[in-house]
């Protein structure tokens, strides 16, 4: 990562360790959110996957709270080409499928569009840089989600919980112009059949 200072994230991770003691078992806590953000997801890249809207994530899989703590102080993820990608938002990697890996400790989700540009303007030969501003949301479990919006204000952070209902809340927008879509076409032909 960047010129993060090593000994300010320990100082940090240790002041967010401490203020989740009341929940230790947050990340276990969090997995029926987790699921319903997966779901959520896949329901949502159903809907947009036309023009590059449809949503990608990468999982902070290997790296604990320091590795997240460093790529949100450094705004930015650094990636080696040929070992970290991303996959579609709620599809977990099997089988050769390539989807996202999620431990709990940051899913970075952005559009197809967006992740593409980022990596088309920041291409080397060993590695692309992504934006944390080029991202629709950095998610994490929401009580830890709750501690790091605090600390970084200017990074758009959401709870599994909040994120899904985001998502969730889209796709109703979404079916009820396509609904309202499939009945004017309706009433034009009915129309047209009575002239």
């Amino acid at each position: 990562m960047g010129n993060v200072d090593k000994n300010a994230i320990k100082q940090m991770v240790g002041e967010v360790d401490d203020r989740l003691k009341s929940r230790p078992n947050y990340q276990a806590e969090s997995m029926d959110e987790r699921e319903q953000l997966y779901s959520a997801g896949r329901g949502y890249n159903k809907r947009f996957v036309r023009n590059g809207s449809d949503l990608l994530a990468h999982g902070n899989s290997r790296g604990g709270m320091d590795t997240l703590l460093t790529i949100l102080t450094d705004g930015k993820l650094v990636h080696s080409i040929g070992i970290e990608s991303y996959g579609n938002l709620g599809i977990v990697p099997f089988n050769g499928y390539v989807g996202h890996l999620d431990s709990g400790f940051g899913l970075f989700v952005g559009t197809n569009r967006d992740i593409s540009a980022e990596v088309r303007r920041s291409l080397t030969e060993d590695n692309y840089v992504v934006s944390l501003d080029a991202l629709d949301a950095v998610v994490v479990p929401t009580p830890l989600a709750d501690v790091l919006k605090e600390k970084f204000p200017r990074v758009k952070i959401l709870g599994y919980k909040e994120y899904a209902k985001k998502l969730d809340d889209m796709c109703i927008i979404f079916d009820y112009y396509e609904k309202k879509k499939l009945e004017e076409r309706k009433f034009k032909l009915e129309r047209k059949g009575f002239e």
